[in-house]
């Protein structure tokens, strides 16, 4: 009788597997965390380049509007029955100063012009003011707007819940209703993270006022430079400079054109160190230091022709 033999794994053969399996599942979960970096890196990118798209498209809608007040220039619009409850923004930043087009300043304190508030020091504020280009009939009239009256010769600035003004009529002229937007952009210091923010001239409640509306975070910086078309009034600016010297030398009604630039970051990221200088036109932003580091960033820019200034520009030679 064959008395029959079991064998089963030696020990060496035991220890062989299990090194080869760990290998396995070693390179397996390499390859796992390399796969959830590079998708968060990618879900960062993609964010950081949304957030800097996004604000530069309101900006860039910002200066096409700017400037159209209707069918007649802003000095030709009569302010008088309508104004801003509570904190009015003051000089050419006030809601219904419509003498400028385009004005810009850049933040030496947290308070701006007595209605900014938690300004990020050593940015730039830029306000646009003038109307959607659309009208709205008379029976359409929303009475949360405030609306610009207008035919070919004057203006009237009134809310829509006031109804129609009827003491702008000129002989043989159409007057049609245009919705009125003053708008401020700054960047906020919203809880410790710089904030893209719109401060604009609203109404809610039956009260005309500023509100402020925060639009997207991680925009560090915003710098801004202004073409003056100062010698030809040809449209095509002379030169670029940066807001305080427009106001220096008084030319913020000659600003034909405008180049915006921002520095965005994205999120945090501990395994990153920016060490990187950022060029914001005429000015550099130095490197970060201690808890900011950990930051992607890039700068974006566009340049856009204002091209309502250049026409208000024009029509002041004629």
């Amino acid at each position: 009788m064959c008395e029959g033999k079991n064998k089963g794994f030696s020990l060496i053969e035991i220890m062989i597997s299990l090194t080869i399996g760990l290998i396995v599942i070693g390179a397996v979960s390499s390859l796992y965390i390399s796969n959830k970096r590079s998708f968060s890196e990618n879900s960062r990118y993609a964010r950081q380049q949304e957030n800097g798209r996004y604000a530069i498209l309101l900006l860039e809608e910002e200066m096409r509007n700017s400037g159209f007040f209707g069918t007649v220039k802003g000095t030709d619009v009569d302010t008088s029955d309508i104004s801003i409850a509570g904190t009015d923004c003051s000089g050419k930043m006030a809601g219904f100063n419509l003498s400028f087009n385009v004005w810009g300043t850049r933040a030496t304190s947290s308070t701006v012009n007595s209605c900014l508030n938690n300004v990020v020091v050593g940015t730039d504020i830029i306000v646009f003011k003038g109307t959607r280009g659309i009208t709205v009939a008379d029976g359409s009239l929303d009475g949360n707007t405030v609306y610009i009256r207008a035919n070919r010769l004057l203006g009237k600035l009134f809310e829509g819940s006031d109804g129609v003004p009827s003491n702008i009529d000129v002989a043989n002229a159409t007057d049609l209703n245009w919705p009125y937007v003053t708008n401020a952009y700054y960047i906020k210091n919203v809880a410790g993270v710089p904030t893209f923010t719109r401060h604009k001239v609203t109404k809610e409640s039956g009260t005309t006022q500023w509100q402020d509306e925060e639009l997207i975070s991680g925009i560090e910086n915003m710098h801004i430079l202004y073409g003056v078309d100062k010698q030809s009034s040809d449209g095509i600016p002379d030169y670029f400079d940066n807001a305080a010297k427009i106001e220096l030398a008084g030319d913020w009604d000659k600003v034909v054109a405008v180049k915006i630039y921002l520095l965005v970051r994205g999120e945090k990221d501990p395994l990153y160190t920016d060490t990187k200088t950022y060029q914001l036109g005429d000015i550099s932003i130095p490197a970060a230091t201690g808890s900011n580091v950990n930051f992607h960033r890039k700068v974006w820019s566009t340049s856009v022709v204002l091209e309502n200034s250049w026409i208000t520009q024009v029509s002041k030679l004629h």
